[in-house]
């Protein structure tokens, strides 16, 4: 009973030590969603910025940088870069610790299927998932399961656009509209 007792007052009054990154090495990989952002506005660079100050400050080593282009998330594997992360991961013998995001959206948005897809980095091939940006991470079970909420949160906003932008898209299309450009040398007639 009293061998009980320490064992239960040991693991109760222990000090946990804090999780620290420092020196760990990292793949990361930013994205934006279509060649408009790509083109138009610095998301990449501005990713990148935070990407690179997360990593000074927690002395981290990128050994292999993904991405930096546009690929939709709406499927995780239809994205060529995307893909390339994924099957490094998963082929190397020495894995990463991490990969870094700016944010969790930037990874994913296909819902339960990214949950998978995170517990199978973290669960079996012992790679966290660390969000630049807040420095949420899957490392901790809470953090883990925030990146879960998040990764549901990003699948929910993609459908809830969804239901906003199709059934316009449709009207639209009924009453004539066009959507894009004619290719050169041609024009648009009728319907």
């Amino acid at each position: 009973m009293a061998l009980l007792k320490e064992i239960l007052q040991k693991s109760f009054h222990q000090k946990k030590e804090p999780l620290t990154l420092e020196g760990k090495e990292v793949y990361e990989y930013t994205r934006v969603s279509t060649k408009a952002q790509l083109d138009n506005n610095s998301s990449i660079e501005n990713q990148q910025a935070v990407l690179r100050a997360f990593v000074l400050k927690n002395n981290l080593k990128v050994t292999a940088s993904f991405g930096h282009t546009n690929e939709s998330a709406k499927d995780d594997f239809a994205r060529p870069e995307f893909m390339k992360l994924i099957t490094k991961v998963r082929s190397e013998k020495k894995k990463p610790f991490a990969i870094i995001v700016f944010k969790i959206s930037r990874f994913s948005r296909t819902g339960g299927n990214a949950i998978s897809l995170v517990n199978e980095l973290v669960n079996n091939l012992g790679v966290h998932i660390v969000e630049s940006c807040s420095g949420k991470s899957t490392i901790t079970p809470r953090g883990k399961n925030e990146i879960f909420s998040q990764l549901l949160t990003a699948n929910n906003e993609n459908l809830e656009r969804q239901e906003i932008i199709i059934p316009f898209m449709k009207v639209f299309l009924e009453k004539g509209g066009r959507f894009g450009t004619a290719p050169a040398g041609y024009d648009h007639y009728g319907p």
